[in-house]
């Protein structure tokens, strides 16, 4: 079942989940919120590619405070200002990329750039492999391949999410998508990349097996 659920502030403790992970497939859609007092970016950028956002030396992103916090200078020294760390990679963050380009292009758009491989040319599991490869180099070459099972993972997700009238109404309210801010917080220079701006508002898609997200969101 799909779930909006409009929340600034917590709600009581014994309305909490304690259940805070999730193994499902399952495509439920939260809308969540907080409100935020006025924060003056000092430059905005327009058409800026994705690596040279994530290169820019003299800022750091939420991910780059993250990592610290939960690695460690160590860590953070070798991913943002050596950068000699091997870029992470996972289904999870491969996934939520396609979702996110679907959200930023239009459904038009994404379905008409990625290929479907044919059930015949996955692995048992449902993977893609080297028979789908193949089919694509001939079939489709200018293509993002997916699996019949990401397909079809995407279409329930896309079903939720335009089901949701929250959803809609953000929308309906696009203004701009991929927008680089630059910013500073407490007199240290930090950047950020909404995937929206709807209607004023900053709006960020999150893709997650986390069930608890009312205890673990904030």
């Amino acid at each position: 079942m799909t779930s909006t659920e409009h929340a600034a502030t917590l709600p009581p403790e014994d309305v909490l989940s304690t259940d805070t992970s999730s193994t499902s497939w399952g495509s439920q859609v939260r809308v969540l919120y907080r409100p935020w007092g006025p924060l003056a970016a000092e430059k905005v950028v327009r058409g800026l590619s994705n690596p040279k956002y994530h290169a820019d030396p003299d800022t750091v992103s939420k991910s780059g405070f993250w990592l610290l916090h939960t690695e460690g200078p160590a860590a953070f020294h070798s991913h943002y200002v050596v950068r000699d760390a091997a870029k992470t990679e996972s289904s999870a963050l491969s996934h939520g990329t396609l979702l996110h380009d679907w959200l930023e292009q239009g459904s038009e758009e994404f379905w008409a750039g990625v290929a479907i491989a044919p059930s015949s040319t996955v692995t048992p599991t449902g993977l893609l492999g080297k028979q789908s490869r193949e089919w694509a180099r001939e079939n489709a070459p200018d293509k993002k391949l997916i699996s019949p099972n990401e397909a079809d993972q995407l279409e329930k997700e896309i079903a939720r999410l335009e089901g949701d009238p929250k959803f809609l109404e953000l929308m309906d309210e696009k203004q701009e998508s991929e927008v680089s801010c630059f910013f500073n917080l407490d007199d240290f220079p930090c950047r950020t990349r909404p995937d929206l701006i709807c209607g004023g508002k900053v709006v960020d898609l999150k893709t997650t097996r986390e069930t608890g997200l009312y205890r673990n969101f904030w």
